[in-house]
């Protein structure tokens, strides 16, 4: 009787980012309103969201806290600020598909962020790596069952 063949797996830190990755995250133009944001993470039930110009172009990423905390006084009909305004004086670092998992965790830890956006070599938004993302492939749970657990991944089209 001969052992049971194992399939030889890269450790956790080589695996290419495109097999960890939220694809077609759901994103918010660098015009939208710090209103039109909150109302899409909170329907997706995310707490992160990229910001990309019509083009798809990656610009930035806006996470729940910073939009809480810039939330202006007084309901919805004032929060009507772009949420290009809080991209600036932030670290808005990207990684490629085939980079290795590896690199964001490097791009986490030097940026103090809890997400990194995936891009194209033309800086096209791919995906969204989170913290989560990343203790789910160390966990060794499938992408697929991550995202039956977390539905952030979906794409949403503007209004």
């Amino acid at each position: 009787m001969s052992a049971p063949t194992q399939t030889h797996r890269p450790p956790i830190t080589e695996t290419p980012v495109k097999e960890v990755m939220a694809p077609g995250p759901a994103t918010v133009a660098p015009t939208d309103s710090l209103h039109r944001a909150w109302d899409l993470m909170s329907r997706l039930g995310v707490h992160h969201l990229p910001v990309a110009e019509p083009d798809g172009r990656y610009r930035g990423m806006i996470d729940t806290a910073t939009l809480a905390a810039s939330w202006p006084g007084g309901g919805p009909a004032h929060a009507q600020t772009p949420v290009a305004a809080l991209l600036a004086g932030r670290r808005h670092p990207r990684v490629r598909p085939d980079d290795p998992v590896a690199a964001v965790a490097v791009a986490m830890l030097h940026s103090a962020v809890h997400a990194v956006a995936v891009t194209s070599e033309n800086g096209r938004i791919l995906g969204i790596v989170t913290a989560h993302d990343l203790i789910g492939a160390l966990a060794g749970v499938s992408r697929d069952l991550m995202s039956a657990h977390h539905p952030g991944g979906s794409r949403v089209e503007p209004e």
